[in-house]
């Protein structure tokens, strides 16, 4: 029982420097890629500040880039403005025959109530004629 003992407390040892070991190279992958990014900063920093012509191209190019996207943009919101109005046209086209179609509707219920009045109207006559004969 004692050598069982032993050999499991040497297995979390081992567990415990396999994690150590799988932090630290964790942190040195970590390091070295600061270490990239940082060094690419400051060259690229160190490239703008020598080389004054290349600053001046990019400034350029950047700006051409900005008033490109800009133009691109404001088409954009354009053709949106006007796929929103076509869409409000046509949904005011179609809440205008809408309407005309309930008008008609309610034109023709009136029409049928005023002809079955009517006719109401000729069989109590009708009814009362036949009464009186």
């Amino acid at each position: 029982m004692m050598q069982s003992q032993l050999n499991g407390s040497r297995n979390l040892e081992g567990c415990d420097q396999m994690t150590t070991r799988a932090h630290t190279h964790t942190l040195n992958n970590l390091s070295f890629l600061t270490g990239v990014v940082t060094g690419s900063a400051i060259a690229a920093g160190l490239v703008l500040c020598f080389r004054p012509r290349l600053r001046q191209q990019m400034t350029e190019s950047l700006g051409d880039l900005r008033d490109t996207t800009a133009a691109t943009a404001q088409a954009l919101v354009n053709d949106v403005a006007d796929v929103v109005d076509r869409v409000a046209d046509a949904a005011d086209e179609v809440t205008a025959r809408a309407q005309a179609v309930q008008n008609e509707v309610a034109s023709t219920v009136a029409r049928g109530a005023h002809a079955v009045v009517h006719g109401a109207r000729e069989v109590e006559r009708f009814a009362k004629a036949a009464k009186t004969n």
